[in-house]
C-alpha cells in the first residue's frame, strides 16, 4: 500500500473534514486540540497570503499491522533530518520512541535535538 502510494481510504478509515485547530473544542472539534497548536496555526497559518486552511481530514488506511514510523523507517531512501523536542507534548511524539525511529532510518541522516516542545523550532 504505501510503496504504491495509495493511502484512500472510506468512511470507515477517514475522520473529517474538520478544523485542523479549533478554539472551541465542544462545538467545532478539531484533529489538534493542544493550546500550542492553536497558538502556532493561528499565530503563522492566519498570516497574509499563506494560503494555509484551517481543514483537513485524516486517513488511516486499514492495514495488517496499524502504521507506525518504527516499522517504516528502515525504508525511507531519502536524506533525513530528523527534529525532537526534550518536552514533545504532542501524543506519538514520545523522544525515547522518535530516538528508536531515528536509529532505524537506513538512509543518509542527522537527528537534532532541541530543549522544547513540538513546536520549538518554528518558534
Amino acid at each position: 500500500m504505501f510503496a504504491s502510494g495509495n493511502v484512500e481510504g472510506g468512511p470507515d478509515s477517514t475522520v473529517g473534514p474538520l478544523p485542523v485547530v479549533s478554539a472551541d473544542q465542544i462545538n467545532a472539534p478539531s484533529l489538534l486540540k493542544l493550546i500550542q497548536a492553536f497558538r502556532w496555526f493561528t499565530e503563522h497559518g492566519g498570516r497574509f497570503d499563506t494560503k494555509w486552511e484551517n481543514l483537513a481530514s485524516r486517513v488511516v488506511p486499514p492495514t495488517e499491522v496499524p502504521f507506525h514510523p518504527y516499522l517504516t523507517a528502515p525504508y525511507l531512501t531519502a536524506l533525513t533530518l530528523m527534529m525532537i523536542g526534550h518536552h514533545d507534548e504532542m501524543e506519538h511524539c514520545n523522544p525515547t520512541a522518535q530516538r528508536a525511529v531515528f536509529e532505524r532510518i537506513a538512509a543518509p541522516k542527522e537527528l537534532f535535538e532541541i530543549d522544547g516542545g513540538h513546536f520549538g523550532p518554528l518558534w
